[in-house]
């Protein structure tokens, strides 16, 4: 869908019209673009504005909303699905905090002990925020809108490991998401080993919640795909894999779950600190397909229609009951 038609069908006419102009619409109102002292302008319930008086028409909101701030195509769509859709993250709060961490030696010297080089820094915008005194990342959408920053701790303590920009914003998501583009996709559990795989010529992704969760829509974007999913070795990112590999079986032309030898670490980037690449794609080379048999005790993640649009979906795993656990995504998550 373009973002166009996103706009226009998320949108309610009479909500947007009430907040610009200040009033609800019943018949003719007051037209804003003359003096108008005889309400002439009509609005209908699909968007479409015409005035009496001065002979304009708007077929829709955008095109009336162009005209009314005086704005181009590209800032009114910005503009419209910020105020209402979901709320948007400027350029400058992120870029700010970009430039601000080569001066910052702890935090820069943290990603670069994991393996993450200052190309990848600089390729996906990662930054240093004072006030909360940790390492930050971008997250963007379908659209190259800035929706959450992801926020991370480089030392040791007892706070959250990752925090969100705002309160409410805390949704899982695919990151990156251009990389979807590409026709083989490795899947990590989270966002530092997957710019650690990307810094090493690996087509990564992950979901920005955890290794339990997955949301439905997801799914269909895996068409044709061949997937790797590299989730953690311990309980929960195994469980998760085994979620993800049942979902994507649907959609995928190949799956794969690479599990990292359990003495050689929890996770890819433990497992890159004591191995080559070169280890690691020979690994993937003696991991066998996932068959629709690997899978068939797993519970099917529910419709999308049974889950609110604010909730990670996830499903036991547990052979003994086919309860599905719906967690709503915190700022913490």
């Amino acid at each position: 869908m373009e973002l166009r038609d996103l706009i226009l069908n998320k949108i309610n006419p009479k909500d947007f019209y009430k907040k610009i102009l200040g009033y609800e619409f019943y018949g003719n109102v007051i037209c804003p673009f003359h003096k108008d002292t005889n309400p002439s302008l009509q609005i209908k319930d699909d968007g479409y504005a015409y005035c009496y008086a001065c002979k304009r028409g708007w077929k829709n909101i955008i095109s009336f909303y162009m005209e009314y701030k005086d704005y181009s195509f590209t800032k009114t769509l910005y503009i419209l699905y910020n105020d209402f859709i979901e709320p948007l993250i400027s350029r400058k709060v992120y870029i700010d905090m970009f430039l601000e961490l080569p001066k910052q030696k702890e935090p820069m010297a943290w990603l670069l002990s994991r393996g993450i080089g200052r190309k990848t820094i600089n390729r996906y915008l990662l930054g240093y925020d004072h006030t909360r005194d940790r390492i930050s990342l971008p997250i963007f959408n379908e659209w190259g809108y800035c929706v959450n920053i992801r926020f991370f701790r480089y030392f040791k303590n007892n706070e959250p490991k990752v925090i969100s920009y705002k309160k409410g914003m805390g949704k899982c998501r695919l990151f990156p998401y251009t990389n979807l583009l590409h026709k083989e996709i490795y899947l990590f559990e989270g966002e530092m080993d997957t710019l650690l795989a990307i810094h090493l010529g690996l087509n990564a992704m992950t979901t920005t919640a955890g290794a339990l969760s997955w949301r439905r829509e997801f799914t269909n974007l895996f068409k044709d795909k061949i997937v790797y999913i590299c989730y953690d070795n311990d309980q929960d990112g195994q469980k998760g894999a085994k979620i993800v590999a049942k979902e994507l079986q649907r959609t995928a032309q190949k799956i794969y779950n690479i599990i990292i030898p359990k003495k050689l670490g929890k996770d890819f980037t433990d497992y890159m600190a004591k191995r080559p690449i070169e280890a690691f794609l020979n690994l993937v080379t003696k991991t066998r397909e996932i068959t629709t048999k690997d899978t068939e005790s797993i519970e099917r993640i529910k419709e999308p229609e049974d889950y609110s649009q604010e909730e990670t979906m996830i499903v036991s795993l547990d052979k003994k009951s086919s309860l599905h656990i719906i967690v709503k995504v915190e700022p913490s998550d």
